[in-house]
């Protein structure tokens, strides 16, 4: 039952965290300012990057939630490493890029975000096949 308290936990952190991407990314829909372009800074290096990034994150945490224990223990072991991968390409990667292949902070999060989901679900999918129960 603990590891149910875990990802709710995750669950709320990942949701607070596509909150505050989408004030960033649309502020005069949040009532911070009036315009688009007051946080054009921080859109492109922090907005679009939490925006997307914890959307893959939202999906993962809430399938978990109804997922076995053995299932969450399997999970656990590569969930480090996982978003160790995301918080690396959040840190290393630009917040815009030019040139003709482009990979920017926001694209490079969403795909991480996306191969973290990918992943878990093949987790819970191998341990609910192949589970001994």
């Amino acid at each position: 039952m603990i590891h149910k308290k875990i990802l709710i936990t995750l669950l709320f952190i990942s949701a607070i965290l596509f909150l505050v991407g989408f004030a960033i990314l649309q502020p005069s829909y949040v009532g911070i300012c009036d315009e688009y372009d007051c946080f054009r800074d921080v859109v492109f290096s922090f907005g679009k990057p939490l925006f997307w990034g914890s959307m893959p994150f939202i999906l993962t945490f809430f399938m978990l939630i109804f997922a076995s224990q053995e299932t969450y223990n399997a999970w656990k072991k590569f969930a480090p490493v996982g978003i160790i991968i995301t918080i690396l390409v959040f840190v290393y990667t630009e917040p815009l890029c030019s040139g003709f292949i482009c990979f920017d902070r926001a694209e490079g999060v969403f795909w991480s975000g996306i191969l973290f989901f990918l992943v878990s679900l093949g987790i819970i999918v191998w341990n609910k096949l192949f589970s001994k129960n």
